[in-house]
């Protein structure tokens, strides 16, 4: 296809769809596509959802939530400084071309892998977060189960071809949901360029719905002769935030364009109904506790989303113990909010403790207990 055409198309695309052509049923040219919203699970689309296939570099996605989680644990610093081996240095593919001994900061690396899908970078990462790849790629599994995503196995970090490396969308639309939650990923993933080793260096960000479609604000592209073209991707409109996957495009550009036909139908046909902000709070008493209360909610928005046009009464019934025994960890669920359309349970939101609470010291439980005494409380 002539490069022009193929760039007329997707400016049609993105701004020349109508709404008698969303209406109509999605072709999307790929082995495997979904359309989901991220915070119900809800799937507006699917095509072979559940086939586990080769993808690439959107392996990195798995990649990048290791490394993030890794330094919001304190494991790994941003500013630390890695020096690259001999492995990173001698990986093929899309890269950096770092040499062994070679410094970087880890969120260079990090950039390198979200931005550029540098290969040489993944190794780096992973041998950092883990000691080595091999222990790394061990983790990437062991995550992939915790999150459900049961039918992926992963061999290595940056998504060489493996007959044992495979995932599917819904899993990959899985992966993505959890990565959306983590504020430096999706800061790495909006860089639509950066420049290392003081300017020489400048790379591009590989996905192009950065630039082609407005609300796009992460994701993973891909690419081998066997696995196609392969995109991972996020958008938000009107409050509405979808996921969209596509797996094994045959044509150049072709994860762009099919991506960007489901987030027309999606964002045309879809709408969110607020029910809870994701900044809500609540609190619960706390026995035992170094706080005498607690501070609960759900950590991400609480909505409904039908059709347009469907006449919805959305409300929430809190579900929560009146009291909760210390000690109590930052992110334990401790209760949920039911939501209804009309009487109808829609869906079922964890509530979780947006902060932690040891077990009150012999002092602070003897003071507050003569307190309560004082008090008649």
């Amino acid at each position: 296809m002539p490069k022009r055409l193929s760039i007329l198309i997707l400016i049609l695309l993105c701004f020349g769809v109508t709404t008698q052509a969303l209406s109509a049923p999605l072709e999307i040219n790929a082995k495997a596509a979904i359309l989901m919203e991220p915070y119900t699970g809800k799937v507006l689309y699917e095509k072979d959802i559940h086939k586990k296939l080769s993808i690439a570099s959107v392996t990195k996605l798995m990649t990048l939530l290791l490394a993030i989680e890794a330094v919001e644990k304190g494991k790994v610093k941003l500013d630390e400084v890695v020096k690259a081996s001999e492995e990173a240095a001698s990986m093929g593919g899309s890269q950096l071309y770092m040499y062994a001994g070679e410094e970087f900061t880890f969120k260079e690396l990090l950039m390198a892998v979200a931005v550029a899908s540098a290969n040489d970078a993944c190794v780096a990462v992973a041998q950092t977060v883990a000691g080595s790849e091999q222990a790394f790629v061990e983790e990437m599994n062991q995550r992939a189960q915790e999150l459900g995503m049961t039918n992926t196995h992963f061999v290595n970090s940056y998504g060489f071809d493996d007959p044992n490396h495979y995932s599917t969308c819904y899993d990959l639309a899985i992966l993505l949901k959890e990565a959306i939650k983590h504020p430096l990923f999706l800061e790495l993933s909006q860089i639509k360029e950066f420049t290392l080793r003081g300017g020489d260096t400048r790379r591009f960000n590989t996905n192009k719905l950065l630039w082609y479609y407005r609300g796009v604000d992460a994701g993973k592209t891909g690419w081998t002769e066997n696995a196609g073209y392969c995109l991972a991707s996020t958008a938000i409109k009107d409050g509405l935030r979808l996921i969209a996957v596509v797996l094994g495009c045959p044509v150049k550009k072709g994860h762009f364009t099919e991506s960007i036909k489901m987030y027309n139908y999606g964002f045309a046909q879809f709408k969110a109904y607020p029910v809870l902000d994701e900044n809500f709070t609540t609190k619960v008493k706390v026995v035992r506790g170094e706080k005498e209360q607690l501070l609960v909610g759900p950590g991400t928005p609480v909505l409904l989303v039908e059709e347009k046009g469907k006449k919805v009464t959305p409300r929430y019934e809190l579900k929560l113990p009146e009291k909760i025994n210390a000690p109590v960890k930052k992110g334990q669920v401790v209760g949920e909010a039911v939501v209804y359309d009309k009487q109808k349970i829609i869906n079922r939101v964890p509530l979780k403790a947006l902060e932690s609470c040891p077990k009150a010291r012999f002092d602070i439980a003897i003071g507050r207990f003569l307190k309560n005494l004082v008090t008649f409380e």
